[in-house]
């Protein structure tokens, strides 16, 4: 039996049996809200902040901000009338790491309970690390060097990439504290959603294709490019299917597209700024009829940004009210978690949560559940001339 065959097989084991207790998941309620939520990978972008205005595809004008790296003043926040949601009160912990001082968080899943990451033992290779419920669940390690788990589901299912000795990018799939092999050496696995489906990238490294594997043992599918692209990268999968990347068309600098159930796909519409039409969208991340991503605007002065969200049905852009780094973890009620000003945020509306911090750090954030109530992330600092980072969860409650 292959690696591909005996790891379906257990994947499938737990459908021979009738599940025993409560369900995990409310069937009726999840039929009425529809497609369940999916981010994706955010983009290591160095960013600031300068205001700009925002002029929606349909038309209307809204506050908006952008990044620019030399401007770091405030931006007042517009004012509202309709009543604000309520803020949430959020507590930070350090997650467990067996007394390893330098670990990462760099994935998380839906329902908050399933973190992964990587730990930094002196001396030897590093270790990926999954935590359930802020507790350590697997310390096996992926197989080859630089491991990284780059995406977990609600059940427990992770994928992540590392190089083998030839220096080639292979694929696994996590599975019950067990990594195996995914199929073609150069395959990049970037997300995976609850039902198994998994997307990426594969070929060159200037010329990458979009991927999609139907279930984590199987093999890839290439993921059609429109007319003239030269390139494309899938970068996150929705509940429903629904696939979020970027696409290049000849020397143009990428920008978002969506594969959409039944074989459609449409490159997303460009969003206007103050009358200026953006070179390009960079979406983050996907939830519902929701991707929340920036404008990318190109000048003599260098590159600049405008935090926003794209509504794939009204196809319309509307403006996020803070300015956020490359992160941008949208949920199903439409929260956006964030860096804001080197500050962790959720931003709801107009309101802007700020999670407690260490002042003398730098946050970074992976990971936003789907009730809004777990973020995750990491800190990063300097002490005695030497770096650290140290894996962070945030836990939130509404009153």
């Amino acid at each position: 039996m292959s690696n591909q065959d005996d790891l379906a097989q257990r994947l499938l084991e737990p459908l021979r049996e009738e599940p025993s207790g409560r369900p995990r998941f409310d069937v009726d309620r999840a039929m009425a809200e529809g497609r369940r939520l999916r981010r994706m990978r955010r983009w290591s972008i160095t960013a600031a902040v300068s205001a700009l205005t925002l002029v929606t595809a349909g038309g209307g004008t809204a506050v908006a901000t952008a990044l620019r790296d030399d401007d770091r003043r405030p931006v007042p926040l517009p004012s509202v009338t309709a009543a604000a949601p309520k803020k949430p009160t959020c507590e930070m912990s350090t997650l467990p790491t067996d007394g390893v001082a330098k670990a990462l968080v760099t994935a998380g899943d839906p329902s908050g309970r399933y973190l992964a990451g990587r730990v930094y033992r002196p001396g030897k290779p590093v270790l990926t690390i999954v935590w359930r419920d802020g507790k350590i669940l697997s310390r096996t390690a992926m197989p080859g060097s630089d491991a990284t788990v780059t995406d977990i589901n609600s059940l427990g299912t992770g994928v992540g990439t590392s190089y083998g000795g030839d220096d080639r990018i292979r694929s696994y799939v996590y599975q019950e504290d067990k990594y195996f092999p995914m199929s073609q050496v150069g395959a990049t696995a970037q997300a995976i959603n609850d039902a198994g489906v998994v997307v990426g990238s594969a070929g060159p490294a200037e010329k990458p294709f979009p991927v999609r594997w139907p279930y984590p043992g199987g093999e890839y599918e290439r993921l059609e490019l429109p007319v003239l692209a030269t390139s494309g990268t899938a970068k996150a999968v929705d509940e429903d299917g629904t696939v979020v990347g970027t696409v290049s068309i000849g020397d143009d600098v990428e920008t978002g597209y969506l594969w959409l159930p039944g074989s459609r796909s449409m490159m997303m519409p460009l969003p206007e700024v103050d009358g200026r039409k953006a070179d390009a969208f960079w979406p983050v991340s996907i939830s519902g009829d929701l991707v929340a991503g920036r404008a990318v605007f190109d000048d003599e002065g260098g590159r600049v940004f405008a935090s926003m969200t794209y509504d794939i049905r009204a196809e319309t852009y509307d403006s996020i009210v803070t300015a956020l780094a490359s992160t941008a973890l949208v949920n199903k009620n439409g929260s956006v978690a964030g860096v804001a000003r080197r500050t962790p945020v959720i931003v709801s509306g107009t309101v802007i949560t700020r999670l407690p911090v260490d002042e003398r750090k730098e946050y970074d954030i992976e990971s936003f559940s789907d009730d809004g109530r777990v973020v995750a992330g990491s800190s990063g600092f300097t002490k005695d001339e030497k770096t650290g980072n140290e894996p962070i969860l945030w836990r939130c409650q509404t009153a």
